[in-house]
């Protein structure tokens, strides 16, 4: 922006315009005089008589007397012997630029200054009424008139009428994560038509994050983070906003304005076609540990988006190799949703005891990805490129259907029969430990129900594998009769992400 360019917002009035060739023109605007400004900003409205234009049309320009000096010019101007000058002494204004003006007698002179001289303290006195109400209201007003899209406001009911759609609320992330978990379909019809904006609790005085991920589900447009904590929240929300050029602002998918959608039923989104992604984990070079000696790296997989789609792979360790491990490992995720889904790269470095300890990281959206393969350079905590590190990796993204869409729906029912058989089992192990904290026993029917439900996670699980296998051979036959040739750990199918 240049020095002497004029700043206005929307619906600003610019005064005593002059205007130029080559798209700029000069005006006035608040305290700021005689400033360019782009033409094709403005478009020039013809000014009916009011307080600020008094003569309408025919007024050509005004005058800010706010802080202004008035003398007499002693010397005539041609036949103009009663000249007085107006002199800006504001400390935004221009005190070169002074106005001389010539009145018809020395009574007109006199009336003239006093007038002026009237208008000068009457602006002066306004202008410290208002700073006064500025103080007292705490809003600087000239800040206040830049804001143009969003107030804060309005009453939050997801139950009642629409508020408008300019006001905004704001929320805890606990009172929004109450919402995610039990109102998550209101809560999306809420965002449809208001914004909504979440920050962190004020318990976090070591100014963590919480995950991002479940308010963004539900259509959430601003997610407030401690950007000087480099965890994995903010990685997240960096890589959300990688799309559209990294400029801050991205679309939400379409499904998510789909009237029926709910993030915690994937039969809101049936239209949305899933995928499978396969990835082959080659390899990575010049991985620096942060202390001394030499790191024993091992890759983590993340698809991070809609619960159903949450899904983890982790390579094998490779000890004492920093300069170019490589594991030539194959993952498989069927994605569901995958235009509100990220993958999430990270390299850890397992030390002697077995614990984890960050290298570097990279994350991306699905629909970001392109096939083949490629490099993936690696990042430190706070999203800043690490010299020469990266990920080598092969891409393949297929539609998760195929030819088989009578296959692909068993395997995803086995897939959610087996998830809540893990969450029937996991609350009956928590009901059987609090007994056994409280000095009872175990009930004989418990442990049936515990025993029963394992043999039939058992039989899923196999039941599962059997169906993936099919689907693995038809997708082998139809990439032989395409002549392509996928990516495989040791000739065995790929191995499933959990």
């Amino acid at each position: 922006m240049r020095p002497d360019e004029l700043s206005f917002c929307k619906h600003a009035q610019i005064t005593n315009v002059e205007m130029h060739d080559g798209g700029w023109w000069k005006g006035d605007y608040n305290q700021m005089t005689q400033r360019w400004f782009p033409s094709n900003y403005v478009e020039e409205v013809v000014v009916e008589s009011s307080k600020e234009s008094p003569l309408g049309s025919i007024q050509q320009g005004s005058v800010d007397v706010h802080g202004c000096t008035v003398d007499i010019v002693n010397t005539a101007r041609g036949d103009q012997p009663f000249i007085f000058r107006v002199t800006p002494t504001s400390a935004h204004a221009d005190r070169t630029k002074q106005l001389e003006v010539a009145a018809e007698s020395a009574e007109d002179l006199s009336e003239w200054i006093k007038c002026i001289r009237d208008a000068a303290l009457t602006a002066a006195d306004r202008q410290r009424q208002k700073m006064i109400q500025e103080q007292k209201r705490g809003i600087a007003q000239m800040l206040s008139d830049q804001v143009v899209y969003c107030r804060t406001g309005g009453t939050f009911d997801l139950d009642g009428p629409p508020g408008k759609y300019y006001e905004m609320a704001s929320f805890s992330e606990t009172k929004v994560e109450r919402i995610v978990k039990t109102k998550a379909d209101r809560f999306v019809t809420y965002n449809f038509r208001q914004h909504s904006r979440i920050y962190p609790k004020g318990s976090r005085v070591d100014s963590s994050n919480y995950d991002p991920t479940p308010m963004w589900n539900c259509g959430v447009q601003m997610c407030a983070l401690n950007y000087q904590t480099p965890d994995r929240p903010m990685q997240l929300n960096h890589g959300r906003f990688l799309s559209n050029g990294g400029c801050g602002y991205v679309l939400q998918p379409d499904c998510m304005r789909d009237p029926v959608f709910d993030p915690t039923k994937p039969q809101s989104f049936a239209k949305v076609e899933p995928v499978t992604l396969t990835i082959v984990i080659i390899g990575a070079r010049n991985l620096v540990k942060s202390g001394r000696g030499i790191p024993s790296p091992f890759v983590e997989i993340d698809i991070v988006g809609l619960e159903c789609d949450t899904q983890k792979f982790k390579t094998p360790v490779k000890s004492d190799n920093g300069l170019n491990p490589v594991w030539n490992e194959s993952c498989e995720f069927d994605i569901q949703n995958p235009d509100m889904a990220l993958i999430r790269f990270q390299l850890q470095d397992e030390d002697m005891f077995g614990d984890p300890n960050f290298l570097g990281q990279a994350v991306y959206p699905i629909p970001s990805l392109r096939k083949g393969y490629r490099s993936v350079p690696l990042k430190n905590g706070y999203n800043e490129e690490l010299e020469l590190s990266s990920l080598l990796i092969h891409v393949d993204i297929r539609n998760a259907k195929g030819d088989d869409e009578d296959l692909y729906s068993s395997i995803q029912d086995l897939r959610n029969r087996m998830a809540y058989i893990s969450s029937e089992i996991s609350q009956e192990a928590k009901q059987n430990k609090k007994l056994v904290a409280s000095g009872r026993p175990e009930s004989d029917t418990s442990i049936r129900k515990l025993q029963s439900l394992s043999e039939e996670l058992r039989v899923t699980q196999g039941l599962l594998f059997e169906k993936q296998s099919s689907r693995e051979k038809q997708r082998q036959v139809q990439d032989a009769k395409q002549g392509t040739a996928r990516g495989k750990s040791h000739g065995r199918p790929s191995t499933r992400a959990h």
